[in-house]
């Protein structure tokens, strides 16, 4: 089977084509600018330089969120669109759960960080069963201030963190004082491949009509709109 897998969770973006469960090929880039004006074109792109025609490509998977509005929206939507014009399944994911991919099987307990702006962090708990992912806790957004706490209500102690959230909350993370490791940022993206993998792995196949962002917060807009009204 072969999947093409996107994620425009953030201002980064990737895409990568898998067959049965491995990578064929990958594309990320960290300064896409608009993901709604370049997206459709890179996908193009990639495919033809692997030599390999939309058609066949069975299964599209996307992140789902959280992450960016406007990046989930573009992506999710393009894979609809795709998924529709082909008859073809579609598989939505965990951003968090796809970047917790990044580290490779530990017996530590893996907390992906996002920065969610508005002094927040999208997270979640992981840890690996062999050489699968387990997902601990749901994917949640808290406040900055509010993160430590959090950790330590987990009760773990050996964590590995990751991702652009770490400089957002870098003022309370004080890893001097506990057994958490900080990985460098070229783990912070989201890779495609995981994306992919998380599909296959867990056997999703929907219908692009069940495919929805899961923001897990309201916007800015929303909560300014709501703050006004009252």
């Amino acid at each position: 089977m072969k999947i093409l897998a996107i994620d425009t969770s953030s201002g980064t973006e990737s895409i990568a084509l898998l067959e049965d469960g491995s990578t064929v090929g990958e594309w990320l880039s960290t300064r896409v600018g608009l993901h709604s004006r370049y997206l459709v074109g890179n996908i193009k792109r990639f495919l033809e330089s692997l030599r390999v025609e939309l058609s066949e490509i069975e299964l599209f998977a996307v992140t789902t969120g959280p992450g960016s509005f406007t990046g989930l929206r573009v992506g999710i939507s393009t894979v609809k669109g795709l998924s529709w014009t082909l008859g073809r399944a579609v598989a939505g994911v965990s951003t968090l759960e796809s970047l917790a991919m990044n580290v490779s099987p530990t017996e530590a307990t893996i907390c992906p960080l996002m920065d969610a702006r508005q002094k927040e962090l999208y997270t979640a708990l992981f840890r690996y069963r062999g050489r699968e992912l387990e997902r601990l806790t749901e994917d949640r957004c808290v406040k900055i201030e509010s993160f430590i706490e959090f950790l330590e209500e987990s009760g773990r102690e050996d964590v590995v963190l990751l991702g652009d959230g770490i400089e957002a909350a870098e003022k309370v993370i004080d890893v001097g004082q506990r057994r958490w490791i900080t990985l460098p940022e070229r783990f912070w993206h989201v890779g495609a491949h995981n994306v992919g993998i998380l599909a296959w792995q867990k056997g999703i196949r929907e219908s692009p009509h069940r495919l929805v962002p899961n923001y897990i917060r309201k916007s800015h807009a929303e909560i300014k709109k709501e703050g006004g009204s009252r």
